[in-house]
């Protein structure tokens, strides 16, 4: 009689270890269809005071946000305010430079900034990203990622047609045009 209760246990122990990762499975799956049904695998956090976005899907706590990426529509936005203005980079063309101690990378980045946007909430004074944050979007875009004491510059011709060499310390320079 007790070889019979201890097939029982072991079998009611099964069973509910069964269910428990049926149901494990099943919330998870379902959690990555609602994940790719709203495109969340493609929006990146800028979380101030970190270098690198993470993405959205990752963070469940409460985190101090800056701007918001959305891969999928190339489009950059100040994540605290509605975006009520979407706005273009004023360059005419633009190559990112990449010096490592073992090798010498030009990228061209015309493509990217001609279908990239920044939305912002229009007020007085316009919140400007940084170029480490075009950059980041750039490479989010791309999938090309460097180490982190690789020297970036990026050549820019702006709106007036004039050249310009600019690090990921130069401050921000670029104007911002309003999309029609």
């Amino acid at each position: 009689m007790g070889n019979c209760r201890l097939r029982g246990l072991i079998c009611c122990t099964k069973t509910v270890s069964y269910t428990k990762n049926s149901y494990h499975n099943f919330f998870s799956f379902s959690n990555h269809i609602i994940e790719y049904w709203y495109d969340l695998h493609n929006r990146w956090l800028f979380v101030s005071g970190h270098s690198i976005p993470v993405q959205y899907q990752h963070i469940k706590n409460d985190t101090n946000n800056e701007w918001i990426y959305h891969s999928t529509a190339n489009a950059l936005s100040y994540y605290k305010e509605r975006v009520s203005q979407i706005y273009t980079i004023g360059w005419l063309s633009a190559r990112l430079i990449v010096d490592t101690c073992s090798q010498h990378l030009e990228y061209d980045l015309d493509d990217f900034l001609s279908t990239f946007t920044i939305g912002l909430h229009h007020t007085n004074t316009l919140i400007i990203p940084s170029l480490p944050i075009i950059i980041s979007c750039w490479s989010i875009q791309s999938k090309q990622w460097f180490p982190t004491d690789a020297h970036i510059m990026l050549r820019v011709i702006d709106s007036n047609g004039d050249e310009q060499i600019l690090t990921m310390q130069s401050p921000v320079t670029f104007r911002l045009q309003h999309q029609k």
